[in-house]
């Protein structure tokens, strides 16, 4: 006979399907209107969005606008530091910094700022108000370079191995299961749809920023897609396949338009204490030269116990010192491009450049970058920023 269910799970999804029609024709008419107020104007651009990303959810699409008119009392962000972005020749953002941005910070010089977004440091992404900000930041034209490494906690290949009563998976691989899987609780689908939301933010705000420029140096950091370095198990992840925001649709469709390459390699060849597994979109020739570069040096042993082996990992998701390295000079490099009179790089200014790495990092990292010949020049090719390489 036909399936039957029970009254409540019916009601609930009748409540689904009168809210996804109710969205629908909220876009609709906020594309038409005549005279959009303020929220039509979010609306409009949340139905672009609904073009621009068909596979995404209407609940998360509309989620994705920044505030057109964002109010600066709920931007969080100091007297200081807006003076300084106000007058600034060249801005690099780094989304998802975490606390330590000493690195960073040391950098900061005449009209290079770096603005470090963390949400443990008040700055929630999810903020319309801060969103709508950095989106009128990057239509400025001044935005050099745009870093990121979105949270990976809903993608996690460690949900599956279900041990000690560890978190449950929330994701699968493909179609509406990348979104959340069928069997979660409100609590546990809000946290995959939030975590959903602060990738496609990120997507969107660097293309703004390559909108305005295509010299805007673009890096993405997610770990390494599972699929490639790990035996597929369906008695593992059940026949859900293995999370990654890397293999999203709109991910590939991004990086297809902007001419952006996807670099696999372990950033324990860049300092880092463990090998790290790692995807970077990118096009930055710097990080270009990375592709395939591994780490043969074994790693430490793991923690015994899951809650140390949760420590760890939460430790491990800052990026190795030879990385931040090579982010930070390819955006000082750019930022005196921009100023003017710059007629190029100096020779000094590039032995000793790459003579700080050799110091920090060994030949590795060095003979991986330029080949053991410490002479590399900026060019640009095709509307995309790199590095070009000049072996002896």
């Amino acid at each position: 006979g036909c399936p039957v269910i029970g009254m409540r799970e019916g009601m609930q999804l009748m409540e689904q399907v009168e809210a996804f029609y109710m969205r629908r024709s909220r876009l609709r008419v906020a594309a038409v209107r005549a005279e959009p107020n303020q929220q039509d104007l979010e609306m409009v651009e949340a139905a672009n969005f609904a073009e621009d990303y068909p596979q995404v959810p209407l609940r998360l699409v509309e989620r994705i606008p920044g505030r057109v008119h964002w109010d600066p009392e709920l931007v969080p962000l100091n007297r200081r530091m807006r003076k300084r972005l106000q007058r600034a020749k060249s801005i690099v953002i780094h989304l998802f910094s975490g606390v330590n941005t000493d690195i960073w910070d040391s950098r900061d010089q005449e009209g290079l700022v770096f603005l470090n977004v963390e949400i443990k440091r008040g700055m929630d992404l999810h903020n319309d108000h801060l969103f709508g900000f950095l989106e009128q930041l990057c239509q400025s034209g001044r935005v050099r370079g745009i870093f990121a490494g979105p949270p990976c906690r809903t993608n996690s290949v460690l949900r599956f191995q279900q041990e000690e009563g560890g978190p449950k998976p929330l994701r699968g691989r493909e179609n509406e299961a990348r979104f959340g899987l069928p069997w979660l609780s409100e609590e546990e689908q809000r946290e995959a749809d939030d975590d959903s939301v602060l990738w496609l933010r990120t997507l969107q705000l660097m293309t703004v920023g390559l909108d305005e420029s295509m010299e805007c140096a673009i890096g993405l950091e997610q770990p390494e897609d599972p699929a490639n370095w790990k035996e597929d198990d369906e008695n593992l992840h059940g026949g859900w396949g293995y999370p990654s925001f890397m293999v999203w649709p709109e991910t590939l469709a991004f990086a297809q338009a902007y001419g952006l390459d996807f670099v696999n390699f372990d950033q324990k060849v860049l300092g880092h204490k463990r090998k790290k597994p790692t995807t970077m979109l990118t096009n930055i020739g710097t990080i270009k030269a990375l592709r395939d570069r591994r780490s043969t040096t074994p790693d430490p042993p793991w923690p015994r116990t899951l809650r140390e082996r949760m420590e760890e990992s939460a430790g491990l998701a800052e990026w190795a010192p030879g990385l931040k390295l090579l982010l930070l000079e390819v955006a000082v490099l750019l930022h005196g491009r921009a100023e003017p009179g710059h007629h190029g790089t100096s020779e000094s200014w590039r032995r000793s450049r790459w003579h700080r790495i050799l110091l920090c990092f060994g030949w590795s990292l060095y003979s991986a970058m330029c080949g053991r010949q410490p002479n590399c020049s900026g060019i640009r090719r095709a509307g995309s920023w790199f590095f070009s390489k000049h072996h002896g």
